[in-house]
């Protein structure tokens, strides 16, 4: 089916990875990133609505994507029922309220390694000691795009002060 004949659109979107190796950035892959920016012009001319799915390794740059995409969902590297998981939160079987193990900085230049990586050939100073992750982010002030913890769900409450 073309694109333009969508009214939804759900790409699953993947940045290979494993224990034991780096990444260079905190993009997507190119055919993934391609595929965005020609869907972000699609909806530019036609009612669609967009569904990113991070089925990444770790965080990545979402900026380029928030402004058109209608939801994201981050499913890290789910596994041999993670689609059947997946389908139960985005119909609304099971509240995605699964919070962020990590925390997505809003740019590469944010996180605690950008001075220290790529290093000198096979060799990698990790000299931000205790300072990763959201430890990094509150000491030095920098706010991420999405914090340790964070997580939507389809409800609402509100605390108050019954008795």
């Amino acid at each position: 089916v073309p694109l333009q004949e969508l009214s939804q659109v759900i790409v699953v979107a993947k940045v290979s990875g494993m224990e034991g190796n780096d990444r260079n950035d905190l993009h997507l892959n190119l055919q993934d990133d391609m595929l965005m920016k020609e869907l972000s012009e699609l909806k530019k001319q036609q009612d669609m609505k967009i569904t990113l799915v991070l089925n990444t390794c770790g965080p990545i740059e979402t900026a380029p994507y928030e402004a058109f995409t209608d939801a994201i969902f981050v499913t890290f590297l789910p596994g041999m029922e993670g689609g059947r998981a997946l389908a139960d939160l985005m119909v609304g079987k099971q509240s995605p309220s699964g919070k962020l193990p990590i925390t997505f900085p809003k740019r590469y230049e944010d996180t605690p390694t950008y001075l220290n990586f790529p290093g000198d050939g096979y060799e990698v100073n990790y000299g931000e000691g205790i300072y990763v992750g959201y430890r990094y982010y509150d000491k030095k002030k920098i706010e991420p795009a999405y914090p340790f913890g964070y997580g939507l769900s389809y409800t609402s409450f509100e605390y108050s002060n019954y008795h």
